[in-house]
C-alpha cells in the first residue's frame, strides 16, 4: 500500500511541474505575441524650414555682390535642399527613436516638435558645405 501512495506521489508531483511548465509556455507565448507598440510621433513644421531656405536664397540672389558664379553655386545649393533636409530628418528619427510628421497634420494633442533642431542642423551642414575647413 505504501509503495503505491509514493507512486500516485510522484505522479501528482510530475503532474503539478508539466502543468507549471505548461503554464510558463503559455504565459512567454501571449507576451511575444502582443501587437508591437504604437510608434513614437514628433513633428517639424517643413514649410517654415523650407521658407527659411527660400528666403535665404533670395537674399543671396538679391545682394549687389552676386555674381554669376554666385548664382549657379545658389542654384546648387538650393537643388539639393530637398535631398538635405530628407537626411536631417531621417537622422534625427533614428536618433531620436520617433516617426516625424507635418506639424499641420496633427489635429488634435500635442507632439514634440523638432524643427528648431533640424533647422539648426540644416544650417550646421550649409556651412560645412560652404567652408570645408569649418571643422578642422
Amino acid at each position: 500500500m505504501m509503495q503505491w501512495r509514493q507512486s500516485l506521489t510522484q505522479a501528482g508531483v510530475g503532474l503539478i511541474w508539466g502543468m507549471a511548465g505548461a503554464a510558463l509556455v503559455l504565459a512567454i507565448a501571449q507576451v511575444a505575441d502582443l501587437p508591437p507598440r504604437a510608434p513614437r510621433l514628433a513633428t517639424v513644421d517643413m514649410a517654415s524650414l523650407v521658407q527659411a531656405e527660400r528666403t535665404r536664397a533670395l537674399q543671396l540672389a538679391a545682394s549687389p555682390n552676386s555674381r554669376t558664379q554666385d548664382i549657379a553655386a545658389l542654384e546648387a545649393t538650393i537643388t539639393h535642399f530637398g535631398r538635405r533636409l530628407d537626411q536631417v530628418l531621417a537622422r534625427l528619427a533614428a536618433e531620436r527613436g520617433v516617426v516625424i510628421v507635418q506639424r499641420q497634420a496633427v489635429a488634435a494633442g500635442v507632439l514634440p516638435d523638432l524643427t528648431a533642431e533640424a533647422g539648426r542642423r540644416l544650417a550646421a551642414r550649409e556651412s560645412a558645405a560652404r567652408d570645408p575647413d569649418h571643422g578642422t
